[in-house]
């Protein structure tokens, strides 16, 4: 399936409601590992109480990077997190947001969120998960996403 398809899906068939299974698997799993990875070595996640790397697909890497004030509609970042300082141990879990229509959480700026383990079968959490929408409304400048922190940690490490 390739990154137009998925893209329409998640915009033009999923308007009031949050993704379905079966769809956020088609659009994640298992091709999480070819959207672009933004860090070269791994980054201490405070909140996730782990280390992470961060991945975004081609409609959000260059907003991340820019540390824009607004993402495209489709834009996708996602976290693997690792419990140890190594990407070939235990992957702890893969949070992700994607960035839905106009009108889907227009009070947080129409993200939405996913906790999974590494083949996306089994979801912890999914859609308008509380406790994400209320550690990334510190990040209201970057369209809630901590970009501007993570480019200073990556430029500063490498």
């Amino acid at each position: 399936m390739n990154n137009l398809f998925i893209i329409f899906l998640l915009t033009t068939n999923l308007y009031a409601t949050d993704i379905q299974k079966s769809e956020q698997q088609h659009f994640i799993f298992p091709k999480w590992k070819e959207f672009h990875p933004l860090n070269k070595t791994l980054l201490h996640s405070h909140d996730h109480a782990a280390m992470v790397d961060i991945y975004t697909n081609d409609i959000a890497t260059q907003p991340y990077i820019e540390q824009a004030s607004q993402f495209p509609q489709g834009s996708i970042v996602l976290k693997p997190l690792y419990k140890k300082n190594d990407r070939n141990g235990y992957l702890a879990r893969l949070v992700v947001m994607v960035k839905m229509h106009k009108g889907y959480d227009t009070e947080h700026n129409d993200w939405w969120y996913g906790v999974y383990d590494q083949a996306g079968t089994t979801v912890w959490f999914e859609g308008k998960i509380k406790s994400c929408i209320q550690c990334h409304e510190i990040a209201k400048k970057t369209d809630y996403l901590f970009s501007k922190k993570v480019m200073e940690e990556i430029d500063f490490e490498e």
